[in-house]
């Protein structure tokens, strides 16, 4: 009885330390300043069908962002505007998926001065 009570127990550890595939999403944003008042940012899309949000502010709490768009994915560049000259900004990247955020990254640029 009790090796078959041992049994038991050994086979439901291993279903239950069974690996859910997971799937490893990576995204490479490059930021380029283009003048005074732009930034450019470009990317490598992974995956199909995802919206990336872009979010500027002078510091990274994002509490009054300066500027706040979304595009498609497959897009892979935009150039936001709307930037003051020779200003440090965080770059907040929110890839989303079905509503919800699968990647984050927060990133910090200096505008250009022309």
């Amino acid at each position: 009885m009790k090796k078959a009570i041992i049994v038991i127990l050994v086979i439901l550890t291993i279903l239950g330390c069974s690996e859910e595939e997971s799937v490893e999403v990576i995204y490479d944003f490059k930021i380029s300043p283009l003048g005074e008042n732009d930034v450019k940012v470009d990317w490598t899309e992974n995956e199909t069908g995802n919206i990336v949000k872009f979010t500027i502010d002078t510091d990274n709490q994002f509490d009054t962002p300066v500027v706040e768009t979304e595009t498609e994915s497959s897009e892979n560049t935009i150039t936001l505007s709307g930037l003051a000259p020779m200003t440090n900004y965080f770059l907040k990247i929110e890839v989303i998926k079905n509503g919800g955020i699968i990647w984050s990254e927060i990133k910090d640029f200096t505008s250009s001065y022309t």
